[in-house]
């Protein structure tokens, strides 16, 4: 008996696939480790108005960590430093308040700035911390003293950007409603984006001899923060005649 087998051939067949590695580029940056709970920072004096001198105290930050103290939004440095070994801020941090615009009611207003490892507000991973301070409104007079119908340059700094301010001469602010006054207006200031503004006065030619305080006050309500003839000031320069 013949036994037969049978065969299956199989051709087998080498097929080479191409294929496209894409290689994603990663990129990395240092990241610190968020301050603990026992991080104090401090802004001296707590209030101030533009070319104060101000001074950072404060600890609980990164060590030997250079940081940035800027003001958010508005993206520019206040100063730099760099903490000591035991994250404390050294001595030396301090600054020149700057002209800028205020944020709500000139009398009260806070200001928020970021300390953070990196240059530019939200660059860092986190801030390290936010320090406040009340910036205040003021207005300087060229001249403190001058006959009736004398002529003054009025200069005010920390208003809000655009608002628009009474100068009232014989400023009296009334008891009864501290967003009521009496005086004579004797001119107008409108703030520009920095909340700067000032204007050239004439003091009344009927005033008879004696002090006089010149205030200022807002006009109209800007997006609810500042009430309409609420004084601008905390400290109201006076004129003598």
């Amino acid at each position: 008996m013949t036994h037969e087998e049978t065969y299956t051939s199989v051709s087998m067949q080498k097929v080479t696939v191409t294929t496209t590695e894409t290689v994603m580029s990663i990129e990395t940056q240092t990241k610190y480790v968020a301050p603990p709970a026992n991080t104090t920072l401090e802004l001296t004096p707590s209030v101030a108005a533009a070319g104060t001198v101000m001074y950072l105290v404060g600890g609980g930050l990164p060590a030997n960590t250079r940081l940035w103290l800027e003001s958010c939004p508005g993206e520019f440095p206040l100063t730099t430093f760099t903490t000591d070994s035991h994250g404390n801020v050294p001595k030396n941090a301090t600054f020149l308040l700057p002209q800028i615009p205020n944020p709500g009611p000139e009398t009260g207003a806070l200001t928020a700035w970021e300390i953070d490892n990196i240059m530019g507000c939200g660059q860092g991973p986190n801030p390290m911390g936010t320090v406040r301070l009340t910036y205040e409104a003021t207005m300087t007079l060229s001249s403190a003293a001058g006959p009736p119908g004398a002529t003054l340059t009025v200069s005010a700094s920390g208003l809000v950007s655009g608002g628009v301010y009474n100068v009232v001469f014989n400023y009296t602010e009334l008891s009864t409603n501290p967003n009521a006054y009496s005086g004579t207006i004797i001119g107008a200031i409108k703030a520009n984006g920095a909340g700067q503004g000032n204007a050239n006065v004439t003091v009344p030619a009927y005033a008879p001899v004696g002090f006089y305080q010149i205030g200022l006050v807002s006009t109209h309500n800007l997006e609810a923060m500042v009430p309409v003839n609420a004084s601008a000031l905390v400290i109201i320069p006076g004129f003598w005649i």
